[in-house]
């Protein structure tokens, strides 16, 4: 009876299989295909010895193109702290010990140096300051130092947000996060 059944389904199997192949369509001619767009052949190379000439006006090596009127590329200003290796890392974490000054001078720059800058700080503790000098002469440099001695109270973590600005709006950002103990 087994026999019967699995002979039955290998059966069906086979003619359902059989079935949907003669159902498909035929897969079209090679001339029933779309045509492809030709492809251009590729420019002549200059020959040994000579060198294609730029447009006037053109890029030379080590210049960027120009962009397009009304694109620009962000340059955020640079801010880093000063007595630290520069490195991309944005976020900082430091353990503080109550009753102890905490002292963090940054440096600030444009990029570019020909934008005006600014900084603030964002978060500040009780008892906490940030003052910022912009250099008198450039106004696209400035350092600004941040203390803050903890008390009793401030026994926890506090996060502050340093930010700098150039007159374009583009902005630079770093946090330090503080564990008061």
């Amino acid at each position: 009876m087994k026999v019967n059944r699995l002979m039955l389904v290998l059966f069906f199997f086979v003619f359902c299989s059989l079935y949907s192949i003669s159902q498909e369509p035929a897969p079209p001619s090679l001339d029933q295909l779309p045509k492809l767009p030709t492809i251009p052949s590729p420019p002549e190379l200059p020959q040994a010895g000579k060198l294609p000439q730029l447009p006037p006006g053109g890029p030379s090596f080590g210049q960027r193109p120009p962009l397009p009127p009304g694109l620009s590329i962000p340059m955020p200003p640079v801010i880093f702290i000063r007595g630290r290796e520069f490195d991309q890392n944005k976020i900082f974490v430091e353990s503080a010990t109550v009753n102890k000054e905490i002292k963090v001078e940054f440096v600030i720059f444009d990029r570019d140096q020909k934008e005006k800058i600014s900084s603030k700080a964002y978060g500040l503790p009780t008892g906490a300051t940030y003052n910022v000098e912009v250099s008198e002469t450039a106004k696209s440099s400035a350092s600004s130092i941040f203390t803050w001695t903890p008390q009793d109270k401030n026994v926890g973590v506090h996060g502050i947000a340093f930010e700098a600005s150039n007159s374009k709006g583009d902005v630079n950002r770093i946090a330090i996060f503080y564990e008061v103990k």
